[in-house]
């Protein structure tokens, strides 16, 4: 059994014909509508980014004029808080020092496989 496609009258090949132009001229449509807003949701962020920029850079500024005030050198300060960043880093890298429970006053040593607060 073969499946054939009945014959199109031209009266309903007219109609297909019209609908397929209706379908593509909606399509290009919408694709157009859809690349402005596309563009215009472009453009809204570059600009919100570009003022963005503009006001770190007027805080930049007026952090220094202030740290100048002060009579600070930013290389000092930024030398500071690299020390600070080291030392914090150190002292999580410690061994962790055994400690005593508070609550249940069972010491802890954070490095003992077998923590299980058990008073014997």
């Amino acid at each position: 059994m073969t499946a054939t496609t009945p014959p199109v009258s031209p009266h309903n090949r007219a109609n297909i014909d019209g609908k397929e132009q209706d379908l593509t001229s909606y399509i290009k449509d919408m694709l157009s509508e859809m690349e402005t807003d596309f563009d215009q949701m472009g453009n809204s962020l570059l600009t919100r980014m570009h003022r963005m920029g503009r006001k770190m850079d007027q805080l930049e500024r007026n952090i220094d004029d202030l740290m100048h005030d002060a009579g600070l050198d930013r290389s000092a300060v930024n030398n500071h808080n690299n020390n600070n960043d080291n030392n914090t880093k150190m002292m999580s890298l410690s061994s962790p020092t055994t400690r005593n429970d508070q609550t249940t006053g069972v010491t802890n040593n954070p490095n003992d496989d077998n923590n299980d607060k058990s008073v014997l």
